[in-house]
């Protein structure tokens, strides 16, 4: 079975000047497939958001039907 993880480096967060939190955020897959890619640097809150979104439509997913968020 293949195992996800979302991975945040604590040690890299930090304020930006527009109040937005940045840091190293990505999804790794089996410690070995990355996902944009390893240490990806982004707006950890916002990426949170926009993945914990998409991933409650897999909770409700039916197979076979395309779900709309």
């Amino acid at each position: 079975m293949d195992q996800i993880k979302i991975r945040i480096n604590k040690k890299t967060l930090f304020i930006n000047d527009t109040n937005n939190i940045v840091g190293e955020i990505y999804i790794e897959k089996n410690g070995h497939n990355f996902f944009p890619e390893e240490k990806w640097t982004d707006f950890v809150v916002v990426i949170l958001t926009w993945w914990t979104k998409k991933l409650r439509c897999f909770e409700y997913a039916k197979v076979g039907k395309k779900n709309r968020v």
